[in-house]
């Protein structure tokens, strides 16, 4: 008898913080352990990780930003394509 092979794609909840520092340095945390550190650049709109970083890994190493309030919204092509997966921060 003929069957079909379900696939199911696995979402990992996980909590990401990054640290953005002033003078141009960058960490990321997840779950509270540091995924990667080094140097970003931001030009007011779109703002380029370090390639060996946690955020690196999983969408890349360039995003659009937008701000608002105290919210920080990134997002790439790459995450379009994911039913607009985004990574949203806000200011602490």
């Amino acid at each position: 008898e003929p069957y079909r092979r379900q696939r199911q794609m696995c979402i990992r909840d996980r909590t990401i913080r990054v640290e953005l520092g002033a003078d141009g340095s960058y960490k990321d945390y997840i779950n509270g352990h540091l995924g990667g550190n080094g140097k970003y650049e931001y030009n007011g709109s779109q703002i380029v990780v370090p390639s060996d970083c946690a955020v690196a890994n999983d969408w890349g190493t360039t995003y659009t930003v937008t701000i608002s309030g105290s919210t920080m919204v990134w997002k790439n092509s790459s995450m379009s394509s994911y039913h607009g997966a985004e990574y949203r921060f806000t200011k602490k």
